[in-house]
């Protein structure tokens, strides 16, 4: 994992040196900015771990381990230079996952939704022009991460088990806690004011307090990849 990541900003360095020399051949474009407006799609690697799971009396393959959602984002750049500019904003992420047994090979299983949401704060490096930039960028926010299991019920009819599942979770969600993000991404603008981009992204989400309705989770990292448009 620590490889991959590495890997990751290695990659982004590459697309900073290219844009910039972008930057250092057309000096007439401006700096990226003063402001834009991300809405995406996302993809989240929930990973369960055994810790985890067993909170919830359950194994680590019966939770989801992907999740998909959006993401809602707004930035501006108060300090634009031809070389690097810097950036301020937020975002507001949600996504969702399902693990649904096979009813054949698992019937006793139950059905886990998870569902991680966080709104953080950035502060971004941006390298480019207003006509594409990459960018590296951290902050610190909360997040809340809710897992949900469906207990299966089963009973006898006509001399045969039947398998029900309950329509009711046995949790509920979670308390919020502290998230430390980081990571970086791009944007390509086709127009002058509608952009392609991408974000790679890691959240290290702190534990979390028992509840009545929900057991404690332990420190945990997500990755969170999303692309869609961006409009400055």
């Amino acid at each position: 994992m620590v490889r991959f990541r590495w890997s990751v900003l290695i990659g982004l360095s590459v697309m900073m040196g290219v844009l910039g020399a972008r930057t250092a051949s057309a000096q007439k474009q401006s700096p990226p900015g003063p402001f834009v407006i991300d809405v995406r799609g996302d993809f989240a690697g929930f990973t369960p771990t055994d810790t985890s799971a067993a909170a919830f009396n359950l194994t680590k393959t019966q939770m989801p381990s992907r999740g998909f959602g959006f993401e809602v984002g707004a930035h501006v750049y108060p300090l634009r230079s031809r070389h690097i500019t810097l950036g301020i904003g937020g975002n507001w992420l949600t996504s969702r996952g399902n693990r649904v047994p096979d009813p054949v090979a698992a019937p006793r299983d139950p059905t886990v939704r998870e569902k991680f949401e966080t709104f953080d704060g950035q502060l971004s490096l941006n390298f480019g022009t207003s006509e594409g930039w990459s960018y590296v960028s951290g902050g610190i926010g909360s997040s809340r991460r809710s897992i949900q299991s469906f207990p299966v019920t089963a009973s006898v009819v006509n001399g045969q088990i039947t398998y029900t599942q309950s329509t009711e979770p046995l949790t509920a969600d979670g308390l919020r806690s502290r998230t430390v993000n980081y990571g970086g991404g791009a944007r390509w603008f086709a127009s002058s004011h509608f952009a392609f981009g991408f974000d790679l992204r890691w959240y290290a989400v702190s534990p979390t307090l028992a509840t009545a309705t929900m057991p404690a989770l332990p420190r945990q990292t997500l990755f969170i990849a999303n692309a869609g448009i961006s409009i400055h």
